[in-house]
């Protein structure tokens, strides 16, 4: 019932959106095709989202749960964020492991 009373409310914000439009700038668009899409399939927490999301790496591409995620805006940006924190840390391990073996610790060099 309350979904049919939103859907209803919506309708009546459109045509006062409609006749604003017309009124002030003479352009009709209640003729244009829109539609009220309520998805109530989709959970409303966040954390169960974000959860959802964890338990998902691995089946679906990182760019599908990127795109999920209630925190991202932009998806190009947040792929490109992840690549070079990933690309920097891979460089930090890399000059971690330089570090060592110049120090002569055996550490990094196949030692026990």
């Amino acid at each position: 019932m309350m979904e049919t009373e939103f859907q209803a409310s919506l309708e009546q914000l459109r045509w006062f959106v409609d006749t604003h439009l017309f009124n002030s700038a003479g352009v009709d668009y209640s003729g244009e095709d829109l539609s009220f899409i309520l998805n109530k399939d989709m959970p409303i927490d966040e954390a169960a989202i974000i959860t959802a999301i964890k338990d998902s790496v691995g089946i679906l591409s990182d760019e599908t749960l990127v795109a999920q995620h209630p925190w991202v805006k932009d998806v190009v940006a947040e792929l490109e964020r992840i690549k070079k924190q990933k690309e920097d840390a891979l460089k930090r391990m890399a000059d971690g492991w330089r570090a060592a073996a110049r120090l002569g610790s055996g550490w990094g060099r196949g030692r026990r």
